[in-house]
């Protein structure tokens, strides 16, 4: 997961604050490690010989450089808490502004990491921090308050990053580190994400279409259930 948005015009948004070059990062990861020494040696009886927990070992000792470390790291998750926020806050006005219509992936971001140890620790953390839910509640809410009609589609995204969107032929035998993939079946070259995007977005196509036409013939329209 290189991006945390991507249309299916090819563009792609990160928060600044995800980007390992910020001042902000390396000085929390600082402290972190900061913590990790502070807490080691107030408490070495929590620790086996190699480093590793004690399982069922409660800490003791917390003094009060630890306690203080321990609030600059809160202090600078605020702020990044804060400025993601504010990021996704002025993304969903920016595509509010330039369309009427928008379809979101609906993804559990959980069953995608299935690596072991650090790599589905670290698939994790992207996707905590990405926090792609409250860009959508914050899309919704906007749309439901614009004076211009807003439409905003939860698409199940199941499958869209391995079915070609030229041929619709599914390339199964791709993984989630493959990022550049080329079609078995009709040889068209594609990013993961803006193939997985413009998927997203024929499928919104059609989900509206259906629901217009059942709209015109009087039936009633299925409820989709959330996922």
């Amino acid at each position: 997961m290189k991006s945390a948005i991507t249309t299916s015009d090819g563009e792609k948004f990160t928060p600044k604050s995800l980007s390992k070059d910020n001042r902000l990062e390396k000085k929390l990861r600082k402290l972190q490690r900061k913590v990790d020494r502070q807490f080691r040696k107030g408490n070495p009886h929590c620790y086996n010989p190699d480093g590793t927990w004690k399982r069922g070992t409660k800490a003791k000792f917390r003094s009060k450089r630890l306690l203080e470390t321990t609030k600059q790291i809160a202090k600078i998750k605020l702020h990044f808490k804060n400025a993601k926020s504010d990021y996704y806050h002025k993304l969903a006005i920016h595509f509010l502004r330039n369309y009427d219509v928008i379809g979101i992936g609906d993804v559990k971001l959980h069953t995608l990491a299935k690596g072991q140890g650090k790599q589905k620790k670290s698939f994790n953390t992207i996707s905590r921090e990405h926090a792609i839910s409250e860009f959508k509640a914050k899309t919704k809410d906007k749309a439901n308050l614009s004076l211009t009609p807003k439409e905003v589609y939860d698409i199940i995204e199941s499958y869209t990053t391995i079915m070609c969107n030229s041929c619709k032929h599914m390339n199964t035998d791709i993984d989630l580190n493959t990022r550049i993939w080329k079609c078995s079946n009709c040889g068209a070259k594609h990013d993961r994400d803006v193939n997985a995007a413009i998927n997203i977005k024929n499928k919104t196509i059609s989900e509206r279409m259906a629901a217009a036409s059942h709209a015109v013939s009087g039936e009633k329209i299925p409820q989709k259930s959330a996922s």
